[in-house]
């Protein structure tokens, strides 16, 4: 019996726990080592952000000079995302949403832009990984766009 108890102890303290941040306004100049839920508008500047960022059901975010090591992912009908002179160490994924604007960001990963409704603008942005467009609504606009992988689909011209 004591030998499960500690075995069971130890396996539980061996988890640990990872809380998110929620931004509903906004989040400026600080280091967050937790994933941010974007819940509604939110305001992301000049964070270095040690997680992910998340864009929930019905979402909008602007993000200015933010360092984020993780992913920016979301795939639940986000409302606008507004991304100027940002360093993204992950990848970055926007699917079933409306408007997006990413200008002179720095992208490591890939950059997947899937069944958007709304207008789309790439300008000026470096990307390490892919980009890959696929199945949205209305054409993609851009200019100097650096991209070291390979674009398909919708975005092949850039």
């Amino acid at each position: 019996m004591k030998k499960y108890f500690v075995s069971i102890s130890l396996i539980l303290c061996s988890f640990t726990t990872f809380a998110a941040v929620n931004c509903e306004g906004e989040i400026k100049n600080q280091s967050i080592r937790e994933d941010i839920k974007v819940k509604k508008n939110c305001q992301l500047e000049g964070l270095i952000v040690h997680g992910n960022v998340i864009l929930e059901n019905g979402a909008s975010v602007e993000l200015h000079d933010n360092h984020i090591k993780g992913n920016i992912e979301s795939n639940k009908n986000f409302t606008k995302i507004i991304a100027n002179h940002n360093n993204i160490s992950g990848n970055v994924d926007f699917t079933t949403g409306k408007n997006i604007q990413l200008l002179n960001n720095q992208i490591s990963g890939d950059l997947k832009l899937k069944k958007n409704n709304g207008n789309i603008v790439l300008n000026n942005n470096e990307i390490s990984g892919n980009l890959i467009c696929l199945e949205n609504a209305f054409s993609i606009n851009g200019s100097n766009n650096q991209v070291k992988g390979n674009k398909s689909e919708q975005c092949r011209s850039f």
